[in-house]
């Protein structure tokens, strides 16, 4: 079925429609051409500070079956002579990246001397300076007002809707059935959240930036995993999924990745939309909801003590909400019970506690699609979200200190 556009007005638009009906995700469609799915999404939102190269659009033209003179209609006049002849775009690249940990000035001054220089006249001149300019006020977060500041707090301060874990266990499943048009199955093992979060709702889009992690990273990689936000016009819904995750050729990484397009796909189809009911246009801009990146510690997860845990915030009441949700939709009750049953706690090694019992089964190996696997792995998580998936459902008993996070 096609959600998108049925005439794009703009490449992005063009691109993204396209590869939709396809049914192609961005990684996967991005891997085809052999470009990265960062670089596809930007193309896709229209955040490059020039068109894509000549080879670059002749390759997306190719790609998706559109004429590449219809892609030139959608691509700005001023840039014809650029993308024909493919010499400025490389060079001012080029110069941005050397310059990129320079004073503002400085990168203005550099860049606005490479335009000077160029073999372009002076009306094209004036609006490569003019884009610029634009640019490196985004780079200086000009426009990210929506990221922070007193906006977010009007938002937070609405509560969520009352949901039960059943009910948000329900909602996940309705979900499923819908993309399956049947109950899921084993052989629908793993869900495919990225094009499940792509495909869900036409108003929501996938994009893939490492500028929400604002500068800071642990030594484990980026501090903020994901955001859900509305878009800068506050009409569209944004899914927002940092760089280092989304591209990572790192198992672990990659399901942690699926894990924050789940825990993200939440807050965009429910707390969002809610709060757009509860505030005008101008003010729902601000709020944005995003996934930190748990700090890393040598000692084991079902090792620590941990204190029962009362949800006293409205913003806690929805992260509880959005990893019930993760965690029903990636892990299906169903499924996990069924695969559940053919492990025999016999062959396990004596726990120290129902948390390390989790863990224990959660790496156990199962006979899924022909193959001798990891519990986990059959569901593409890592194995702490397993366990305490295994633990909401009851199937491993609860610890006095063990609690449902």
């Amino acid at each position: 079925m096609d959600k998108g556009k049925s005439n794009p007005q703009h490449l992005g638009d063009l691109i993204r429609h396209r590869r939709q009906e396809r049914g192609l995700g961005l990684r996967v469609a991005a891997k085809m051409m052999g470009i990265s799915p960062s670089y596809l999404s930007r193309i896709e939102l229209g955040q490059l500070y020039e068109p894509p190269s000549g080879r670059v659009l002749h390759l997306l033209a190719t790609f998706f079956a559109i004429p590449i003179s219809r892609i030139e209609e959608l691509v700005p006049s001023r840039t014809e002579e650029l993308i024909a002849e493919d010499s400025m775009g490389p060079a001012l690249q080029a110069l941005y990246r050397i310059g990129v940990d320079l004073p503002p000035e400085v990168q203005r001054k550099m860049l606005e001397a490479a335009v000077s220089a160029a073999a372009v006249d002076e009306k094209q001149k004036a609006e490569l300076l003019d884009q610029i300019r634009k640019i490196l006020d985004r780079a200086q977060n000009k426009d990210l007002a929506r990221m922070g500041g007193p906006d977010d707090l009007f938002g937070f301060n609405i509560a969520p809707r009352k949901l039960s874990g059943a009910g948000v266990e329900r909602r996940a499943g309705r979900i499923l059935r819908s993309r399956f048009e049947h109950e899921p199955t084993i052989d629908d093992l793993p869900i495919d959240i990225e094009a499940l979060a792509e495909f869900e709702d036409p108003d929501i889009r996938l994009v893939v930036d490492s500028s929400i992690d604002r500068g800071f990273k642990s030594q484990t990689g980026p501090t903020v995993l994901g955001v859900s936000r509305w878009s800068t016009d506050g009409m569209l819904r944004e899914l927002v999924v940092h760089t280092d995750l989304f591209e990572s050729e790192c198992t672990s990484t990659r399901r942690r990745c699926n894990f924050t397009l789940a825990h993200e796909l939440f807050h965009c189809i429910e707390h969002l939309p809610h709060m757009e009911q509860s505030c005008p246009q101008e003010l729902r801009r601000g709020t944005v909801h995003s996934a930190e990146a748990s700090p890393g510690f040598r000692k084991k997860w079902y090792q620590k003590k941990r204190k029962q845990k009362r949800l006293t915030t409205f913003e806690e009441w929805r992260e509880w909400q959005a990893n019930r949700f993760a965690g029903a939709i990636l892990m299906p009750a169903p499924l996990v019970r069924e695969l559940v049953a053919e492990i025999s706690t016999d062959d396990l090694a004596p726990a120290t506690s129902a948390s390390h019992r989790a863990d224990q089964i959660a790496r156990a190996t199962v006979d899924s699609c022909g193959g001798i696997v990891p519990l986990h792995a059959v569901f593409e998580v890592n194995p702490q979200a397993m366990a305490i998936r295994l633990m909401t459902l009851k199937l491993v008993e609860w610890d006095e200190d063990d609690t449902d996070d």
